[in-house]
């Protein structure tokens, strides 16, 4: 009996030293890791990679430009028939990259064959398969609309990510979770100084705060700079803690430290908002989160209680329907997206697109799946550069804009004869994990919808050194984030 109490005492002593229960922000780097101490340097290290400029081969970079500008302004004619597209078959025209991280970045090429035979040597190397298929008619019957053209696209890739895989998102949701918890906050100490959002005086932000920034200076100092905070979090009913995060970017600092940045963010102003919503399967809350483009402002709220996502309404928590992210293994949700968009005058506003979700963690592999539902019909109102009225833009178009829009968007929903629009990512373990990405869609071809979503990615898409400045910005902060790990 001693033996076996012995043996029970040192498992348990062996797991809570593999997944310690995180008391402050610090110790979450350490259930990440497990055994792996400085994984998660190497992980920041690829994620600045990712998010550096590539470069490419001369015929790959010429390539790379042409596609680029003929995604942004929906020629798929001109790409299917472009020279750099080869027959896959089954109607499909498609090219294949191959990406190998390096210290300096990715450096991106063209290749040939199939990219499941390619190997992937090094942690961050990737494969990539773009296809395109003409379709003669659209594959849904929707009124004049019905003998439009349209072309079925596909993307496929998976990199090589070493040892990171779906289990480190879960752990580190779990730790941040369990730090947040009511029991958790209490015991934490008071700081005696705190710069980090000063401005929010309530004891529980206080001592959140503080650990953080104790955890990590440098970070701390970065969001301080850039981010403005109106709230943070609250205790909620049943002992949890609600999590109400309400801020905005600080504009101001951001245009003087990354002008172009700054730029395109003030052109965003009048751009409108977009507010998403998950919900499990009895219809509860999951998470909310909304953003406004009129002064940059971001909110997000949710409910936890020692380390689980806690289920709500308006009204009241479901315990019952808790969990712990770590302990899933089949989980199903779904999305809710609204939005009122501006572009140049138009407005558009759409109460409901809905996506449904599956989240699935068997043996080492795990896999979240997104299928486009439904679109509810989207409202057009205004008029363009606030001169050409919606109603005399629709006297030039066969049918009207709402029309048209609702049979762009019902063909997606029902792309290629009812499979639909989907995004799967998944990983997979062989030697090491390989992160994989599908995705499948159907689009319309139609000259109006092209010039219309010409104007709305000219809208919305940041220009080239407003990009190069993006991306600055986000490398400062993963420096800082590196530099706090050390």
């Amino acid at each position: 009996m001693k033996i076996l109490i012995r043996c029970f005492l040192f498992t348990l002593i062996l797991s809570s030293y593999i997944y310690p229960k995180p008391n402050h922000f610090k110790d979450i780097v350490k259930v990440i890791e497990g055994k792996d101490k400085g994984s998660s340097q190497e992980l920041l290290a690829l994620a600045e990679n990712i998010i550096k400029k590539a470069s490419y081969d001369e015929h790959t970079e010429k390539f790379h430009k042409y596609l680029s500008n003929s995604i942004e302004r929906f020629e798929f004619k001109d790409l299917y028939e472009s020279e750099y597209l080869s027959d896959k078959g089954s109607g499909f025209r498609g090219v294949s990259y191959k990406g190998k991280n390096k210290n300096s970045g990715y450096h991106i090429g063209i290749i040939q064959g199939n990219i499941e035979t390619v190997s992937l040597d090094s942690k961050g190397d990737f494969v990539a398969e773009f296809l395109l298929r003409r379709n003669k008619k659209v594959s849904t019957k929707s009124k004049s609309y019905s003998n439009s053209e349209s072309y079925t696209g596909k993307i496929s890739s998976k990199m090589n990510s070493g040892k990171a895989s779906h289990r480190q998102a879960l752990l580190l949701a779990e730790a941040l979770l369990t730090v947040l918890s009511s029991s958790n906050i209490s015991e934490l100490l008071y700081p005696k100084v705190r710069r980090l959002f000063s401005n929010l005086k309530d004891e529980n932000s206080i001592r959140i705060l503080g650990d953080f920034e104790n955890s990590y200076s440098n970070l701390s100092s970065f969001l301080n700079q850039y981010v403005s905070l109106k709230s943070l979090l609250f205790t909620g009913p049943e002992k949890s803690t609600g999590i109400n995060i309400k801020g905005n970017l600080r504009l101001p600092f951001i245009r003087r430290d990354f002008p172009y940045m700054g730029d395109y963010l003030d052109d965003l102003e009048s751009l409108g908002s977009v507010h998403i919503t998950l919900y499990n399967q009895q219809r509860h809350k999951l998470l909310s989160f909304s953003l406004f483009s009129e002064n940059l402002e971001f909110n997000c709220r949710l409910y936890t209680l020692e380390g689980k996502v806690i289920p709500f309404s308006k009204t009241k928590l479901y315990l019952a329907e808790a969990f712990l992210p770590t302990q899933l293994k089949q989980y199903v949700f779904q999305i809710h997206i609204s939005f009122q968009i501006n572009v140049y005058g138009l407005y558009f506003k759409n109460n409901k697109v809905l996506v449904n979700a599956n989240f699935s963690d068997k043996s080492e592999n795990g896999k979240l799946s997104f299928k486009l539902q439904n679109i509810a019909p989207t409202q057009v109102s205004g008029g363009f550069s606030h001169i050409v009225p919606a109603w005399l833009i629709d006297m030039f178009i066969p049918g009207n804009i709402e029309e048209l829009i609702q049979h762009f968007t019902e063909t997606m929903v029902r792309a290629n004869s009812g499979t639909g629009s989907f995004v799967h990512l998944g990983f997979t373990k062989k030697d090491s994990f390989l992160f994989r990405i599908q995705a499948e869609s159907e689009f319309l071809n139609n000259f109006l919808v092209r010039f219309g979503l010409k104007v709305w990615n000219y809208r919305i898409l940041p220009y080239e050194e407003a990009r190069d400045d993006i991306r600055k910005f986000l490398q400062t902060g993963i420096h800082f984030l590196m530099k706090d790990l050390r």
